[in-house]
C-alpha cells in the first residue's frame, strides 16, 4: 500500500507523499474534535494539542471571494421550456416518420 513500486489496485488512487501527509494532518485535526476519539486515543489528542500549540498562526486571507451568484427564477423556467420544446420536437419527428 505504501510501497510506490507496487502495482496499484483497481479503483485505487495514487497520491504524492505530501498529499498523504496533508490528509493525515487534516484527519488528526478532524478526529481530535471528536470526544469518543479522544477517549479512545488520548495520545493522539495530546499530539494534536502539542502540534496546535507549536504551530505558527494561520495567515489571514485578505482576498475576498465573490459570493456565488443566485440563480434567477427565469433561468429555471428557460431550462424547463427548452426541455419541453425538445420533447415536442422529438414527438413531432416520430409522428411524422410513422405517417
Amino acid at each position: 500500500m505504501l510501497d510506490p513500486s507496487e502495482q496499484p489496485t483497481y479503483g485505487s488512487i495514487t497520491t504524492s507523499t505530501e498529499t498523504k501527509r496533508q490528509f493525515a494532518n487534516e484527519s488528526l485535526e478532524y478526529n481530535a474534535n471528536n470526544k469518543l476519539f479522544c477517549e479512545l486515543f488520548p495520545d493522539l489528542e495530546e499530539l494534536y494539542q502539542e502540534r496546535k500549540k507549536n504551530a505558527p498562526p494561520a495567515p489571514v486571507d485578505t482576498v475576498s471571494t465573490p459570493a456565488p451568484a443566485e440563480k434567477s427564477p427565469q433561468a429555471s423556467w428557460t431550462v424547463i421550456l427548452g426541455i419541453l420544446a425538445a420533447v415536442v420536437a422529438f414527438t413531432w419527428a416520430l409522428l411524422s416518420v410513422s405517417l
